[in-house]
């Protein structure tokens, strides 16, 4: 049995280089595509793959600062722009109605999004003008019945990544088992104290800084985020594909 080779600096160097040009290629890829403004998930999956590459992009800047704790919170938000992304499209891959399956991924993701809204409306401590809260609260409102009455469940992100798994979709290999690694991010990410002590323990009586990434931890998130941009550029281009193919099947039917 091989022993796994702990990564070297000159690893990590590469694996930022080949992030820098992923993000390059999707950028350039992402500009040529176009979209019916009525086709609400094209329109959502072109907003996932714009997230995904500004959390790129991030994460190549905040390398170059030696920003270590911020990292690995970035890290963990392109990751759930990564797994929403691939749950909005992943009615392509599964059954007998692509685009209503699509559409119902959708319904699940913007009511997740419209009960957060709601929350945060009705939280007297954000102390929101009552003409901006009564407006607010009745548009999202009626949006949380629209999306409840057409089916729509509120999935925790848990939910979101074993239904990915469970549906066996062209993501899985992306998705399966994924929850773990997240949470381990997550604790990295919420300013423990002893996550803190663990990046910024002094040396002596001086602070450790700049901080020097694991070379374990930056193999890790940048070359899981090269990942996440080749996959964010297969789903659109799968998406756009259908779509053609859909287009096709309903001119022939005239």
């Amino acid at each position: 049995m091989n022993e796994i080779q702990t990564p070297t600096q000159q690893d990590c160097s590469q694996l930022v280089i080949d992030l820098q040009k992923e993000i390059k290629k999707l950028s350039d890829f992402l500009e040529n595509k176009s979209f019916n403004k009525k086709d609400d998930v094209r329109y959502f999956a072109i907003l996932y793959a714009g997230q995904v590459l500004d959390f790129s992009n991030a994460l190549v800047i905040l390398q170059g600062k030696n920003a270590v704790g911020s990292q690995f919170t970035i890290w963990r938000s392109l990751f759930e722009a990564y797994a929403r992304f691939c749950f909005l499209i992943d009615g392509v891959q599964s059954g007998e109605n692509p685009y209503g399956d699509q559409l119902a991924c959708l319904n699940d993701l913007l009511l997740e999004a419209y009960i957060d809204e709601e929350k945060y409306l009705n939280d007297e401590e954000c102390a929101l003008p009552d003409s901006i809260k009564t407006s607010e609260l009745s548009r999202v409102e009626k949006e949380i019945d629209r999306l409840k009455k057409a089916g729509a469940t509120k999935k925790s992100f848990q939910k979101y990544l074993q239904q990915l798994a469970e549906r066996n979709a062209i993501f899985k290999g992306d998705t399966f088992g994924w929850y773990p690694k997240f949470r381990i991010f997550s604790g990295l990410a919420h300013s423990r104290i002893t996550t803190l002590q663990k990046i910024y323990a002094p040396k002596g009586c001086a602070l450790n800084f700049p901080i020097q990434q694991s070379t374990t931890f930056c193999a890790f998130m940048f070359g899981e985020a090269q990942r996440f941009l080749v996959g964010v550029g297969s789903g659109i281009t799968l998406l756009w594909d259908v779509e053609e193919i859909r287009r096709e099947v309903n001119q022939s039917a005239d």
